[in-house]
């Protein structure tokens, strides 16, 4: 099943003889009616209203209603290199995701940017010597890339409120669902599907000094398979 959604813009334009005076006043009146909304941030107690904090790393904030978790950041952690590291907890042979797999790492910086906070991955496949004349060029044409980036929703004393079920609940800082190469050998390849956000869940969070650890368990869907898999992988 395909399901799309059209969005069709359809402008009406009625023409007619008016004083322009009048017309003119009308417009001005309007405009001075019309104020531009105030978009007004959460306190950080509103924000972490009916939540429980698992201290760590970085505080994680848990809703205890409806499971939503979000972090909190300092100021001082901005800007500093950590290591994103990834494995497989459980998984099954078809999907490419088994117990003990390891899925890679990659250095990570935090960044504010106006008014949220940006995952930036850094290129660590090079490296300049700091006392040689090239050093100088060390950036040139090497790019870090933005995975991801969450609105800060709430802000006090140097810290910095973030919503992560956008980040950790998707692939965007790993990708599990793979990619298949027109003409391969696999005429009919297995499918992993669609990442389903709506069944995503942290089956657990666990948080120390030096590291804070999501154990999140992903769904996927695929309503119409042409390869229902292997029950051995």
């Amino acid at each position: 099943m395909i399901k799309k959604t059209i969005f069709i813009l359809i402008s009406f334009r009625l023409l007619f003889s008016q004083d322009p005076t009048n017309t003119q006043k009308a417009v001005l009146g309007e405009a001075q009616q019309k104020k531009p909304e105030v978009v007004k941030k959460k306190s950080m107690e509103e924000a972490l209203k009916n939540t429980k904090e698992i201290p760590g790393l970085f505080t994680v904030y848990q809703d205890t209603t409806n499971g939503k978790t979000y972090i909190a950041i300092q100021k001082s952690q901005l800007d500093d290199e950590y290591i994103h590291f990834v494995h497989g907890l459980n998984g099954q042979l078809n999907a490419g995701v088994f117990k003990g797999s390891y899925r890679g790492s990659k250095i990570i910086k935090l960044k504010r940017y106006f008014n949220r906070i940006e995952f930036e991955v850094q290129n660590n496949s090079m490296y300049f010597n700091p006392k040689n004349p090239l050093s100088r060029s060390s950036d040139s044409n090497v790019s870090s890339a933005i995975l991801a980036s969450s609105t800060i929703i709430a802000e006090k004393d140097s810290k910095y409120l973030i919503d992560v079920d956008n980040i950790f609940l998707s692939e965007a800082l790993h990708q599990i669902t793979r990619g298949f190469v027109p003409g391969g050998v696999n005429k009919n390849p297995f499918k992993l599907g669609r990442l389903a956000k709506e069944r995503t869940k942290y089956s657990g969070i666990k948080n120390y000094p030096q590291n804070t650890d999501f154990i999140v368990q992903y769904v996927y869907t695929n309503p119409t398979p042409t390869n229902w898999g292997s029950d051995v992988g």
